[in-house]
């Protein structure tokens, strides 16, 4: 089996395309001014970063923004906003669709309506040559679902044993008494019209699933032609050799560092690096790594009192960049005890969905090699949230703690008992290499519910 994942990290850019929200062509597929990769995109919150925009490269790793990174297509359809668009290539080349969830957060509805009421619908562009494109259209694809609630993160695949395509989505839906996000899948010729959809995948008990991509294998892996990458709380690979078959469980990907909630891979260029210095009245004499001295000028510069580590040393002295410490450097001054400079390898922090009682709650962290600074709290609605209500940034250990061996956050009875009932409180995490990552709680009654999104 682990020879069988290390296969798979070969289509792994693919596979982590969903869950950001981006759709790729190969380069022999791409009807572009310039050979290379397609990527359809959106770039956050409200009424412009829900629209359409488009990014090109040719390596699959650095990326140059089309139209000098303004919108590229605009939806003036639905909810007027569009988030996980995908891009769909006809067989034979001809024709492209963009597929894309019809909603736009922060210009109109908010979290809690898109998973409870929202659009059943997905907005859809065509083109012949992926520059000129239509005007968009909606094509509902829940409202036979029954209690469809909403209609999420389009994909579609050409299917060559019905010689159509396969358009697959999550809709939150009430289902043998469990409300949750399924998958669900309809087939389409033109994205016009669709069958009657099916449930597609449905993860045991309550455990919901809200993202999926298949990629095709030309060249298989393992010995399947079809792989299915879910976002279930991790990633979850799945192998057939049909796409409306039966799938077997090939594992995951947490055993690198990739879940459902973020891809954060730790690779990339690294750059300098500068710490302000306070000798104190003393004088900086040198900098050591174990036993070795670095050489001014090559591994480091020193301005005054800012010290800047050159990006080709810290490259080097991160070695492989597991998360964590990676090395301790010793400044050295002439008098006293040198300082510790710790070289540590990180990623943003990952946090998941919790629930717990005003007495506490646990919320799941990854930390990543990284650590927490604070944390700040404040009412949806507006006003600090928590027991030191003159101000938004809560006490350590009073309020919140973290346990990197237990990888987990823990708010604490004080914290929770001081909220108001049923009121959203969002939580601003501060970490130390300055990542901040943003998490929702809402107590009612005696339970308290904690949420990523």
């Amino acid at each position: 089996m682990s020879a069988l994942r290390a296969r798979l990290a070969a289509i792994l850019l693919a596979a982590c395309l969903l869950f950001t929200g981006q759709a790729l062509t190969t380069p022999q597929h791409a009807a572009a001014a310039d050979p290379g990769y397609l990527m359809v995109h959106f770039t956050g919150d409200g009424s412009n970063g829900q629209q359409i925009y488009f990014s090109h490269s040719t390596d699959g790793l650095n990326w140059s923004d089309f139209n000098g990174g303004g919108i590229a297509l605009r939806s003036t359809v639905g909810t007027r906003g569009v988030r996980d668009p995908a891009l769909v290539r006809s067989p034979d080349g001809s024709r492209y669709w963009i597929i894309a969830t019809d909603l736009c957060i922060g210009c109109g509805q908010n979290w809690d309506q898109a998973v409870n009421n929202a659009s059943r619908n997905i907005v859809v562009w065509e083109s012949t040559d992926l520059v000129t494109w239509s005007q968009p259209w909606l094509l509902n694809v829940a409202a036979a679902i029954p209690d469809g609630r909403n209609a999420w993160a389009p994909e579609a695949i050409w299917n060559p044993e019905t010689n159509d395509y396969v358009l697959y989505w999550a809709t939150n839906a009430t289902l043998n008494g469990v409300l949750k996000h399924r998958i669900y899948y309809a087939r389409t010729t033109d994205f016009h019209t669709i069958t009657t959809p099916q449930v597609y995948i449905d993860r045991p008990g309550t455990q919901g699933i809200i993202d999926t991509q298949i990629v095709g294998v030309p060249a298989g892996a393992g010995n399947y032609r079809y792989v299915r990458a879910s976002g279930d709380g991790q990633i979850t690979l799945e192998g057939s050799n049909s796409i409306l078959g039966t799938w077997t469980n090939l594992g995951n990907l947490s055993g690198i560092g990739l879940t459902g909630s973020q891809v954060e891979p730790r690779s990339g260029s690294v750059p300098d690096r500068t710490l302000t210095l306070n000798p104190n009245g003393t004088t900086f004499k040198g900098l050591k790594a174990g036993s070795a001295t670095l050489a001014e000028g090559r591994d480091y510069t020193l301005s005054g009192n800012r010290l800047t580590l050159k990006a080709a040393t810290l490259t080097r002295l991160a070695g492989d960049r597991a998360y964590g410490v990676r090395t301790t450097l010793q400044a050295e001054f002439s008098k006293g005890v040198p300082w510790q400079i710790k070289v540590i390898s990180n990623s943003t922090p990952v946090l998941s969905n919790a629930t717990g009682t005003t007495g506490s709650l646990r919320i799941p962290t990854q930390f990543r090699g990284d650590l927490l600074a604070t944390m700040e709290s404040k009412y949806a609605e507006g006003g600090n949230a928590g027991p030191l209500d003159w101000t938004p940034y809560q006490q350590f250990t009073k309020a919140f703690s973290p346990s990197y061996t237990g990888n987990g956050i823990s708010l604490t009875h004080d914290f929770l008992d001081s909220l108001r009932d049923g009121a959203r409180v969002n939580l601003t995490f501060h970490f130390w290499s300055g990542a901040k990552v943003t998490y929702h709680v809402t107590k009612s009654g005696g339970a308290v519910i904690g949420t990523t999104s």
